[in-house]
């Protein structure tokens, strides 16, 4: 009697260990295979809109039609500096005294004239003069500078230089308020001068380029 509730007793415990192994066997297993890469991919920024946009801002910045200010013959400013210094010494009558320059030939020409950009120009200085001349508004101001000729080796851009009719080539030594008004000082008075100097003709375009060569490259404008 005791064998058989013996053995009742231990058929019960292998019952209860299987249900024990089946219930364990029907838990689902911790969720640890989720594509956690796939939000990351999602929420990542699109790399061809971010590129389209700048690229269409560059495009639209090249598409600016650049503005001719004036066509120049453009100076070293250290041979400049020595022919002022050796007229007058290195005291200058008025205080604003110009960091780089040229001589104007076309103020805001109608066309580029590339053909003629980067050839060389003989700056010959002729007359030296300074003082005061009324500016647009009947003002006297002070202004100091130099009558130059302009010559060429090249007939067709020297044909350019001598169809400015309405010009008075000068280089700009000095002045009170405004560089521009030395063109209406009276160089007949002025003491002559004979100095030579050379250099490159070229244009200076709205927003401080200046171009020196057919080929459109630019260099820091003064």
């Amino acid at each position: 009697m005791k064998n058989s509730k013996l053995y009742i007793l231990i058929a019960l415990l292998a019952a209860l260990l299987s249900g024990t192994v089946l219930l364990n066997s029907n838990v689902p297993e911790t969720d640890s295979t989720e594509p956690a890469v796939t939000e990351t991919a999602e929420t990542e920024p699109k790399t061809d809109e971010t590129d389209g946009t700048d690229r269409k801002e560059t495009e639209e910045d090249q598409e600016k039609p650049e503005k001719l200010v004036y066509e120049a013959v453009f100076l070293d400013s250290e041979d400049v500096k020595e022919v002022f210094r050796d007229i007058r010494g290195d005291d200058a009558p008025y205080e604003n005294v110009p960091s780089s320059y040229h001589v104007t030939v076309y103020y805001m020409p109608d066309q580029w004239m590339q053909k003629f950009y980067g050839k060389k120009v003989s700056v010959v200085c002729t007359r030296y003069q300074y003082g005061e001349v009324p500016d647009r508004d009947g003002e006297l101001i002070g202004n100091e500078g130099v009558l130059v000729e302009l010559k060429s080796d090249d007939p067709e851009l020297q044909s350019y230089l001598d169809a400015s009719e309405d010009q008075i080539f000068h280089i700009t030594g000095s002045y009170e308020k405004y560089p521009k008004y030395t063109m209406n000082l009276d160089f007949s008075r002025g003491r002559e001068i004979s100095y030579t100097i050379e250099g490159t003709f070229g244009v200076y375009i709205d927003g401080g380029k200046i171009r020196l060569n057919p080929y459109g490259s630019d260099t820091d404008g003064q």
